[in-house]
């Protein structure tokens, strides 16, 4: 295995210099949004400082400027936050294929900017469709516009590459070794240690996914229901009020008369005036209704003519919804009752009935008041999918730092043993001088099981050794 640790062992990881070149990378992203909007620019380098910090940070800070990009901008636009995620997936693809040496060749770099184009420009054009407002020519146009945003970041990227020295470079790529550092050609051969099963890296991702989404559809679940709950107490109160209004204006003692007669009655256009005034100060109601409920069904003394509908004539009688059989007998005595909450292919609306009583205190009428709850459903794909996409980053932020220092602190060091202890008994019977060299050159110092266990092998080599000497 060819040793190429030399440029690893001089750069200077220094995590304040990295936080830095993170705060620098995010500023650069915000900075460049805006002059590029300013300027009206064709392209708006939004994903700039996100593909720099990936392609020399590495996964963690080029994720982590994506995430941060899109928590700051979205506290002025919450929209953005449906392109975090897609952000995300940029700062992944870039370290990826930077890894595969996809910034090396012109032809490869051409391959580089059509995958991140096509993740920013072909996925996030997509994201319309859960609006309902997606234009098929508009997609193409804005995967165009994509294509040459990353064309222009990537090219001035490899352009700061190679003003920027290596050692620089390498200072700012985010490591954390628990024993002497592997050069890249190292680490890609400790990666192929092979497992019986599944490796430890892939087991600490399934987990941590699993963990993390049951947790973030918890949430979500949870924060919705708290939204639809404090939706329907708004509505229920706002009903309540609009109906406690509506009832101290109408005089019990006219209802019969309001019914009978209708607008000839004596104060009859009068109510009907108060009412409509209220209908018009209140936008959340849709409807005002008067009605005599009887166990024939409802008959109209009020009900208002809207820009949706004409209202009903006094003494019509509109036969029982089925939504208020099961509350009926309240009705007919004037008991206080839930609001009904209906749904139907065009709208959900609450139903909410407050009891007029006369001098007797006997329930002469019912105001209903109808608002339409329509926000809810519209608002519930929008909800879930900020919800999904916010969600979505953050999980990916977590794992990428889980299994960051997982593979610093346990996974690179175990796999470094195994790969030295097979390097050393391959085709042999004994362990050479030079092998137990270099199982001691890793010097692994992790502080914890991995360290013990490693110092344990080496004491328990060294004791071999001396034994087969003698």
């Amino acid at each position: 295995m060819p040793n190429n640790r030399e440029p690893e062992k001089k750069a200077n990881h220094n995590p304040i210099r990295i936080l830095i070149f993170i705060i620098i990378c995010v500023a650069t992203n915000i900075l460049l949004s805006k002059i590029t909007m300013l300027l009206q620019l064709p392209f708006s380098l939004d994903a700039l400082g996100t593909i720099l910090a990936a392609v020399i940070g590495g996964y963690l800070p080029g994720i982590l400027v994506a995430f941060l990009t899109h928590l700051i901008i979205g506290l002025s636009d919450f929209s953005s936050i449906y392109y975090g995620t897609l952000n995300i997936l940029i700062a992944i693809a870039s370290t990826y294929l930077c890894n595969k040496g996809l910034l090396k060749r012109f032809w490869k770099t051409l391959i580089f900017i059509l995958i991140l184009s096509v993740i920013s420009g072909g996925l996030g054009g997509l994201i319309p469709i859960l609006f309902s407002n997606f234009n098929i020519d508009k997609y193409f146009t804005d995967f165009i516009y994509d294509l040459s945003d990353k064309t222009v970041s990537v090219l001035t990227i490899i352009l700061i590459i190679t003003l920027i020295p290596e050692q620089v470079r390498l200072s700012l790529h985010l490591r954390r070794w628990k024993q002497a550092p592997l050069g890249p050609d190292e680490l890609e051969e400790i990666k192929k240690v092979q497992c019986r099963y599944v490796t430890l890296h892939s087991k600490i991702i399934f987990l941590l996914a699993v963990i993390l989404s049951v947790l973030s559809l918890g949430a979500t679940l949870i924060s919705f229901f708290i939204y639809r709950d404090t939706l329907i107490e708004k509505y229920t109160g706002i009903n309540a009020d609009v109906g406690k209004q509506a009832a101290s204006i109408i005089d019990p003692s006219r209802v019969e008369d309001f019914i009978e007669k209708g607008e000839t009655a004596k104060g009859y256009i009068a109510t009907e005036d108060a009412l409509q005034l209220i209908y018009g100060t209140v936008s959340d109601v849709e409807y005002i209704h008067v009605y005599q409920i009887s166990e024939d069904g409802c008959h109209v003394v009020f009900d208002l003519d809207t820009e949706k509908a004409t209202g009903n004539n006094p003494g019509d009688m509109i036969p029982f919804d089925r939504s208020i059989e099961s509350i009926l007998t309240d009705l007919l005595v004037g008991k206080d009752v839930r609001p009904i909450i209906s749904k139907d292919s065009n709208c959900t609306t609450m139903t909410s009935y407050t009891p007029v009583f006369d001098d007797n205190k006997e329930c002469v009428c019912h105001v209903v008041t109808v608002s339409d709850m329509s926000i809810l459903e519209k608002n519930k794909t929008d909800f879930f999918s900020k919800m999904i996409f916010l969600f979505l980053g953050f999980i990916i932020l977590i794992i990428a730092t889980v299994v960051w220092f997982a593979d610093y602190n346990i996974v690179y060091p175990l796999n470094s043993i195994t790969h030295a202890a097979n390097e050393a008994m391959r085709d042999k019977t004994n362990l050479s001088a030079k092998d137990f060299e270099k199982l001691q050159n890793l010097d692994i110092h992790s502080g914890d099981e991995v360290e013990s266990l490693y110092q344990s092998l080496i004491k328990m080599l060294e004791y071999t050794n001396i034994k087969q000497d003698k």
